[in-house]
Order: structure tokens, then sequence, then C-alpha cells
């Protein structure tokens, strides 16, 4: 997963360029850039895929234990698979958000229904990391702060503001940081269809 996010540079740097001048033309670095984009988005939900079974995996692995050093194990196991299920989906939404600014409208049905499916998945995680908060769930914020920028409904964004409210109040730093606040220089990642 973290050779992936050696790619968001240059990724984001061509989507901010690309939202600063709307009359950017298809350079040939660019047509360049969105077909390795896609390439690592295409990676990365191969990733997501076998996570979540593993995942789930580690989940039932964890309720069948039958003994104390088992299920401490289990637990291990779970939490470890619970991270990097959620750092794949996390890159997954962050990659999707970054093709949707690339490619034109008409392209982009499909990943506006996979973000969508991205943010469910980051909500359910983000209950699931409750009671491990706070150090257990530190990646939970930024989670939370690319599912803000999925296509999704009012009551959608309304629940990601409250578990974002939730989590916030870890960190002393953020403690008093609306959502709105912490997401506003990712203006670049805005679909027009997302709700204002």
């Amino acid at each position: 997963m973290i050779a992936y996010w050696a790619s968001f540079p240059k990724f984001t740097s061509a989507v901010r360029q690309i939202w600063a001048s709307k009359s950017i033309t298809a350079t040939d670095e660019l047509i360049d850039l969105v077909k390795s984009c896609r390439e690592v988005y295409s990676a990365t939900m191969l990733t997501l895929d076998r996570l979540r079974i593993v995942y789930a995996q580690s989940t039932q692995a964890m309720v069948d234990a039958k003994t104390e050093d088992v299920a401490s194990s289990a637990r291990y196991l779970f939490f470890f698979h619970q991270h990097m299920y959620y750092l794949a989906v996390f890159t997954s939404c962050y990659l999707n958000c970054l093709v949707r600014a690339m490619v034109p409208v008409e392209e982009r049905p499909q990943l506006r229904t996979e973000a969508v499916g991205f943010t469910k998945e980051i909500i359910s995680l983000a209950y699931q990391a409750m009671p491990l908060r706070p150090l257990g769930s530190a990646f939970v914020p930024m989670c939370l702060m690319v599912a803000w920028f999925t296509p999704v409904d009012d009551a959608t964004r309304d629940e990601i503001s409250w578990l974002w409210d939730q989590y916030r109040t870890d960190f002393p730093a953020t403690s008093q940081l609306p959502i709105t606040d912490s997401v506003e220089v990712c203006g670049f990642l805005v679909d027009e269809c997302v709700p204002g």
C-alpha cells in the first residue's frame, strides 16, 4: 500500500494544475499521468479486495477463538488486518477522487459508484474502530476526510461530519476544527456532483 502512496504527489500535482486552469489541454504528459493513475487505482482495488477477505477471515477467527491464548493472537491479527484494510480503503478512495478529477465528466459514473461504496466502508469501519480510540484508530480522520469528497447525499455527509466530530476530540489540536475547515485546501478533489 505504501508503494502506491509514492505516486500521490505527482498525481495530486496534476489534478491541482487541472483544477487551477480549466483550459489545460490533454498533453501527452497528462494522458500518461491519467493512464498511470488508472493503473495504480486498478492495482489498489485488487489489493483492497484481498484485504477485505483477510479482514473478514480475521474477524471470524476472533469470534471462533476457544482459548484465551488463541483469542489474544486472533485479536492482534484482527487489529492489524483492520488497519491494513482501512489504509487500502483510504488509498482506493483517494485515487478514485484523483482519477475522477482527471477524466471527462462522461467517464465518471462508474467511478462515482465505486466512491460511494468506499465511503460506506469508511463509515462502517469508523464505527468499528471507535473502541480503539485514540491510538488504535488514529487513521480514521484521514479516511473521513477523503470520504467527504465522494459524491454522497446530505445524510451521508452529515454522518461523516458526526463521525469527524467524535474522532477529532481525541486530538487537542483539532478538537475545535470542523471537517469543512479541514478539507478546504483540497477543493481540487471536489466533484461537481458532490452536494455543497
